[in-house]
C-alpha cells in the first residue's frame, strides 16, 4: 500500500491501529491474531478503498487535462490548416491587384499612345495643310506683286494716274 502511495504520489495518512494498546500475552496469541488480522483488513480496506479514490480521482482529472489538450492540438491543427489556405489565398488576391494594375497601366499607356500617334498624324497633317496654305499666299503675293509691278510701270510710262506730269498743262510750242 506504501508503494501504491509513492507510485501515485498520494499523501497517506497514518492510520493508528486499535490494537497497538494490547498486550499479546494477555490475550490468547491465536485470538490476538485473528483480531489484528481482521482490523489490519479492515484497516486496509479503507486505506485502500481512500487510495483507489484519490488514485481515480487524480486518473479522471489528469484525464480530463490530456483531453483538454488533445482538442486543443486538434482545433489548432484545423485552424493552421484554415489560416495557411487564408494566407495563400491573400496573397494570390494581393498577387491578381497588383497584376490588373499593372496590365491596366499597360493597356493605358498603349491607349495614350495610340492617341498620340493619331494627335501626331492630325498634327503633321495641319503643318502640311498650313505650309501649303502660306506657299500658295506667298506665291499669290508674289503674283500681286508682279501684276501691280507691271500695272506701276505701265501707268508710269504713259503718265497716267498719279503719275501724270506736275504742273497745269503747258502749250505746245507753235511752229
Amino acid at each position: 500500500m506504501r508503494l501504491r502511495a509513492i507510485k501515485y504520489h498520494v499523501k497517506l495518512s497514518q492510520v493508528q491501529d486499535p490494537l497497538d494498546g494490547i498486550n499479546p500475552k494477555a490475550l490468547g496469541k491465536q485470538e490476538y491474531k485473528i483480531e489484528k488480522l481482521a482490523n489490519d483488513s479492515c484497516t486496509v480496506s479503507v486505506t485502500d478503498s481512500a487510495l483507489t479514490g484519490e488514485v481515480r480521482g487524480r486518473y479522471v482529472s489528469n484525464w480530463e487535462v490530456a483531453r483538454t489538450e488533445q482538442k486543443a492540438e486538434t482545433i489548432r491543427l484545423k485552424e493552421s490548416r484554415a489560416l495557411r489556405s487564408l494566407d495563400y489565398y491573400k496573397m494570390k488576391t494581393e498577387q491578381e491587384h497588383r497584376v490588373h494594375s499593372e496590365v491596366e497601366l499597360l493597356i493605358n499607356i498603349a491607349i495614350n499612345f495610340a492617341k498620340h500617334g493619331k494627335l501626331m498624324k492630325e498634327w503633321q497633317l495641319f503643318k502640311e495643310e498650313r505650309e501649303k496654305a502660306r506657299q500658295y499666299r506667298e506665291k499669290m503675293h508674289n503674283a500681286a506683286t508682279v501684276v501691280q509691278a507691271w500695272w506701276r510701270g505701265l501707268l508710269v510710262r504713259m503718265k497716267l494716274g498719279p503719275y501724270k506730269p506736275v504742273g497745269g498743262r503747258q502749250k505746245p510750242k507753235k511752229k
